[in-house]
């Protein structure tokens, strides 16, 4: 009875989704260059220091758009992380370590623009660039599809759980959207291959410890679609695309992924 019990619980406790999209940065456990990471302890949101229109922190939970003050901080009113690393977030979330200059390693005293400590969950790639993206730095380091938006499903005992964003308390039961988004740059519409290539990706700097865009791989869009297909469950992502700031996401621009250290 007892084993029936747990398992009728595991059936039916509520599952929250958040997602993440644009220049995010999801932090290992270990700061090593060359560890393997399968577990995250926080994400990072890009500051564009003197110019913040370019990349904007944008919350929404529930559907409800929320403030976030400068270098604010995001925590759940949850058991805390580490968050473990599913294969689909692995293989479509860029590694700063693999495409960065050697030598270069993680700032722990550059917080971003803001800061998301996240609770224990699964990470996962949500949706999908429609166009594969090449990193070049001195060369070819990555090429292949690339996650336009990641999730972090949780379970929770129960509903709603609480989310503080430097102090303030929400009620959060279903999705949360965590977005680091710029601006529309004129190239909606366009189709894989025609699209200029531009500095978004190297914005990753300042994270890093020269702090130098040079260091970091440029992206650019070779012009071959993305036919791969994601088999993982995104209950609200329709839900999620209808808020935020859609406009403001360029489909093609696989330049402004999420990435992961190292």
């Amino acid at each position: 009875m007892f084993e029936l019990a747990v398992a009728i619980k595991e059936m039916t406790m509520p599952v929250i989704e958040i997602y993440f999209r644009g220049l995010i940065c999801f932090e290992g456990t270990e700061k090593e260059k060359n560890s393997n990471q399968t577990r995250k302890t926080r994400a990072v949101l890009v500051d564009t220091k003197n110019d913040h229109t370019l990349h904007t922190p944008h919350v929404v939970i529930d559907g409800q758009e929320k403030p976030v003050p400068k270098n604010a901080t995001i925590t759940f009113g949850v058991d805390p992380g580490p968050a473990t690393v599913e294969a689909s977030f692995e293989r479509y979330v860029p590694h700063l370590a693999e495409v960065t200059a050697a030598g270069i390693e993680l700032d722990l005293n550059e917080l971003g623009r803001a800061l998301v400590l996240l609770p224990g969950g699964k990470l996962e790639t949500a949706l999908l660039y429609p166009c594969k993206a090449r990193h070049l730095l001195n060369g070819e380091k990555r090429k292949g599809c690339v996650a336009r938006m990641t999730q972090l499903r949780l379970e929770a005992d129960q509903v709603p759980i609480e989310v503080m964003i430097d102090g303030d308390k929400y009620p959060l039961s279903q999705w949360m959207l965590i977005e680091n988004t710029s601006a529309p740059s004129g190239d909606e519409g366009r189709k894989c291959g025609d699209i200029p290539s531009r500095a978004h990706f190297r914005l990753y700097s300042a994270l890093l410890s020269s702090a130098n865009p040079n260091d970091v791989a440029t992206v650019i869009q070779p012009g071959d679609e993305c036919t791969d297909e994601l088999s993982v469950t995104a209950m609200y992502l329709d839900e999620v695309l209808k808020h935020g700031t859609p406009t403001l996401v360029v489909a093609t621009h696989s330049e402004c992924s999420n990435s992961q250290w190292p």
